[in-house]
């Protein structure tokens, strides 16, 4: 799901071929840094704790690490450790906001967003 809607976005942007491709890959993997967050919080169906909503934001840098050192992939690995940003700079370790933000970041979080969403609806029955 996140790897056809982020590239239909991009694609409707108007992204060029190469930065397509980037964009498929971060938005295929984007959530690997989530192998390092327990199963019972990512499936938590109240609210997380300060440290466990922590572990959450973290997996995005924890992804970026997995795919830093791979040539081939860097600009996946920074779309990849941004999709959690904010274009305001809240909920930012980075301190990147608004013109600062790569446009890759922001295509992938939506994707994410929604199936944020998909999931409490389904949940709320």
């Amino acid at each position: 799901m996140w790897r056809k809607l982020a590239s239909a976005i991009g694609q409707k942007l108007g992204q060029p071929v190469r930065q397509l491709e980037g964009l498929q890959l971060a938005a295929s993997v984007h959530v690997i840094g989530k192998l390092n967050v327990p199963a019972e919080i990512l499936c938590k169906p109240r609210t997380l704790t300060d440290h466990e909503s922590d572990l959450i934001r973290d997996h995005a840098q924890a992804g970026h690490n997995v795919f830093k050192d791979v040539a081939s992939s860097r600009p996946s690995a920074r779309i990849i450790q941004e999709h959690h940003e904010r274009m305001d700079g809240s909920d930012d370790p980075n301190g990147l906001y608004g013109d600062k933000l790569m446009l890759e970041p922001r295509i992938v979080a939506i994707p994410d967003v929604m199936e944020a969403c998909l999931r409490l609806f389904n949940d709320k029955g």
